[in-house]
């Protein structure tokens, strides 16, 4: 029960708040959310702010204000100014607090940081106020510990409590100017308040701390901290305006860019977290996320039109998303940083744990899903009215050539390298025919242990589903066709690697398996420097194809079950196959909880529960058991797909009786009658892709496995005699550019079951790939430097001496005069 005095001073509250508006201290936006405010407090203390005489005889002739700048006087400090904007403010560095102040006030103690460990589990479950009242209760134990002070902070902008947010930022400055994530907190803070000016100098004193030119993540912050304060004309006591997004947004987030947005820039909307003790996401600030997509242009003043944003289908796609999956937004958190104390590679949802089940290696957590975006795939598939339907019609999507499959992608960054280096290094991985992505990541883990044990450090691993096959073919499964082809990925990725070619940085490593290094080496022709140097694990490309080694498998997977009574029984039928057996016990289990999903699905849309007995929960030995129900599970990429992906149909018509000899040109155009039988199925990307070896400008080491079909000795011969040997291409094997391992007495899934010592031929291969690299860009770097800015653009005097000379002169042609610069 609230004692008069506290409801007096709820009163004055009330009073203040109210007087903000009114003097504008804050801003006519913020109407609502003081109304809100002063309702939840006036019925808290059970007060009537619009009785007059009672705020009277709480306040007298002085408000709250006033009475508090006579306490900050008699406490030594500055009265804040009475009435004026937040906005303009900037933030200067503080000194440091005394160090025996710290240790007395910020040490944490073993029931602080259980509180803290609460906190940041509430606020991966997005219970932002619990997460709050947990650090709150840890800071009433060390109340100047930086950390728990910027986790509230990180909750209070989740929350959208940003001047709370701000205040936590600023004291955990004031205790540690070195602690850089309270800087880029402090920086969101004001941002979202409409300060600019402050949030590019938090940003700009983070970027101080951090050295070395700062992190990607806080020079992002200040660049557009600083775009909006040039849009504003902001000398240091402007007007609040229109929000453009998060401080880390980039260009792609500018007011009035309108499209899709910037997803590297919602980094700054979350909590960010990770590493030590770090809080986990939260929910963004929408304000800010609407300004990023798009709408309001700059200088439009006010919030952008929530209504014709949603015009646009892939925001609309996404928010669609969302409401379907929540686990969807819990993984671009994850992505942004939501990783506790784990150990090693990775960022997501590894946790305390150290992120299993990856993390028996160097320590690369279980992600969820990073994105699923509909603006990266391609816009025509490659096949659309074709002849995967026989004498009927096939296409790779149900509908329309204009319907927008989605792509599923993850992306691993090391825990310990938040802030990474010019040099760093990005993989681009690519997985196999019918196997989620997920199950490389052991072989992640692994060779991020090798590489760091060599002084190499991994940026970040990005790998995509492709569009019919894992998560993306849930998210696709309305739209799938049945005429899949392999060069929609390599093109999926490049329009991946461009939408964030802000945080894939070169040097960029492919690392292929099967499907997947076929994939790689068409986008490596499409764009020959982009890769800096290849592996390709057993690639699916060969001159020839096999009846035994192509449709072996296709038809094998026909026949295949796809259904089973619960996970524990696949999994238990999963461990009888001898297929399975020689897995990694690390892949076994990534495929047991990614390979599968759980039934209804749009293939499988009946379901039976199944009964399963579990012991009861007593120490009564003579209790019943409680019987629940388990739920059936399917494969994730249907066996309908991952067969499609093998071959494709070539049968005989009443037109083309002999399709492997005279195919349909408009539906079969790819069909090579010296290729050796195309009917009544073929695949013709492996075959086309090997003709295709000699241009193939990076450097590569092939993996073999001696037991696989693809690894007999005259496919292998032929790769190695091909790959880079031509125009354009790397030199091949003669210059030391490509070279092959083969492992004995493995086949085709060489990453599944030799993990660490498929790391090892990579990392053997990598070292010198890398430094050879280096070397290369120092050279081009030094001698580029050397000319002359003005000159860069224009013909030098060699240039023009040539050109005009008479190299190209008819003969007794007059000499042509020397030209004037």
């Amino acid at each position: 029960m609230a004692s008069e005095s506290h409801k007096r001073l709820a009163l004055a509250i009330v009073d203040f708040l109210s007087s903000s508006l009114k003097d504008g201290t804050l801003q006519p936006e913020d109407a609502d959310s003081i109304e809100i405010a002063s309702n939840c407090i006036a019925e808290c203390f059970h007060v009537d702010p619009s009785d007059k005489a009672a705020t009277k005889e709480a306040l007298g002739d002085q408000n709250l204000l006033k009475i508090y700048s006579v306490y900050e006087k008699l406490k030594g400090k500055n009265a804040p100014a009475a009435s004026g904007s937040a906005a303009g403010t900037s933030a200067s560095v503080p000194k440091a607090m005394p160090k025996e102040t710290l240790e007395v006030k910020g040490h944490p103690t073993e029931e602080s940081e259980k509180l803290k460990g609460q906190g940041n589990a509430a606020m991966q479950k997005k219970d932002y106020n619990r997460a709050i009242d947990f650090y709150t209760q840890a800071l009433d134990i060390s109340p100047l510990n930086t950390i728990y002070l910027s986790n509230r902070a990180a909750a209070y902008s989740a929350s959208n409590q940003h001047e709370a947010a701000m205040h936590d930022a600023e004291l955990a400055v004031t205790a540690d100017p070195k602690y850089t994530k309270a800087w880029s907190r402090l920086g969101l803070a004001k941002f979202a308040l409409g300060d600019a000016k402050g949030s590019m100098d938090a940003y700009k004193s983070g970027i101080d701390a951090e050295g070395n030119g700062g992190s990607d993540a806080m020079k992002k912050g200040y660049e557009t901290a600083k775009r909006k304060v040039e849009e504003e004309g902001v000398d240091g006591d402007d007007d609040e305006d229109d929000d453009i997004g998060a401080p880390d947004a980039g260009a792609r987030g500018a007011p009035g860019a309108g499209g899709m947005p910037d997803l590297s820039a919602l980094a700054g909307m979350f909590g960010g977290g990770g590493g030590a003790g770090g809080a986990g996401g939260g929910m963004p600030d929408l304000s800010a996320l609407a300004g990023m997509m798009g709408g309001g242009g700059a200088g439009g003043g006010g919030m952008p039109d929530i209504g014709a944003m949603m015009q646009n289908p892939m925001m609309r796609q996404m928010a669609q998303q969302v409401m379907q999956n929540p686990e969807m937004l819990s993984g671009l958190m994850n992505r942004f940083g939501g990783g506790g104390a784990g150990a090693g590679a990775g960022a997501g949802a590894g946790g305390a744990a150290g992120g299993a089940p990856g993390g028996r290696g160097g320590g690369m957590p279980d992600l969820s899903a990073m994105m699923n975006d509909p603006a990266i795939a391609e816009m025509a598939r490659n096949f659309m009215g074709g002849g995967a339907g026989g004498a009927g019609r096939g296409a790779a999507l149900a509908g329309s050539q204009e319907d927008e499959p989605s792509i599923a992608v993850k992306q691993y960054t090391p825990l310990d390298n938040r802030s990474p280096g010019r040099r760093d290094v990005t993989i681009i991985g690519a997985h196999a025919n019918g196997f989620p992505k997920e199950l490389y990541e052991p072989l992640w883990d692994e060779l991020y242990s090798r590489l760091q044990a060599k002084g190499i450090a991994i940026r970040n691993i990005w790998i995509a589903d492709v569009a019919h096959q894992g998560v993306s073919g849930v998210l696709n499964e309305h739209k799938l066709g049945n005429d899949p082809s392999w060069n929609d990925h390599p093109r999926d990725l490049f329009l991946l690697i461009n939408h964030f070619r802000h945080e894939i940085r070169r040097p960029i490593i492919g690392i292929g398996h099967s499907m997947g290094g076929c994939h790689l080496v068409n986008l490596s022709l499409m764009h020959p420097r982009l890769f800096t140097t290849l592996i390709l694990i057993d690639p699916v490309i060969q001159g020839l194809p096999s009846r035994s080694g192509n449709y072996g498998p296709a038809k094998a997977s026909t026949v295949r079950r796809d259904r089973w009574p619960s996970r524990k029984a696949a999994e238990a039928a999963f461990k009888r196959s001898k297929f399975y057996q020689t897995w990694d016990p690390r892949v076994l289990d990534l495929w047991v909880k990614y390979g599968l999903r759980e039934l209804p699905t749009l293939l499988h849309s009946d379901i039976k529960a199944t009964p399963a007995v579990l012991p009861a929960i007593s120490t009564d030995p003579s209790s019943a058991a409680i019987t629940t129900a388990e739920t059936e599970v399917t494969l994730l990429t249907t066996k309908h797909q991952e067969v499609f992906t093998f071959m494709r149909p070539n049968y005989p018509t009443a037109d083309f009786p002999m399709p492997s000899e005279k195919p349909n040109p408009l539906t079969h155009p790819d069909v090579d009658p010296a290729a050796g039988p195309n009917d009544p199925f073929y695949r013709p990307e492996p075959l086309a892709t090997f003709h295709k070896l000699p241009a193939l400008r990076p450097g590569v080491q092939y993996i073999f496995g001696d037991q696989s079909f693809l690894s007999a000795p005259m496919l292998k011969a032929d790769k190695m005699a091909a790959t880079g040997s031509g125009i354009g291409g790397s030199g091949g094997v003669t210059a030391g550019r490509v070279r092959e391992h083969t492992f004995k007495g493995i086949g085709h899934l060489i990453p599944m079951e030799v993990v660490g010592e498929t790391a090892d031929v990579c990392t053997e291969w990598l070292v010198p790939e890398l430094t050879r690299w280096k070397q290369l860009e120092q050279l081009e770097n030094e001698a580029w430097s050397r000319v002359p800015s003005e000159e860069k653009g224009r013909m030098n005097e060699e240039f023009l001496r040539v050109m005009t000379s008479d190299w190209n002169a008819e003969p007794g042609a007059k000499p042509a005069s020397k030209p004037k610069l």
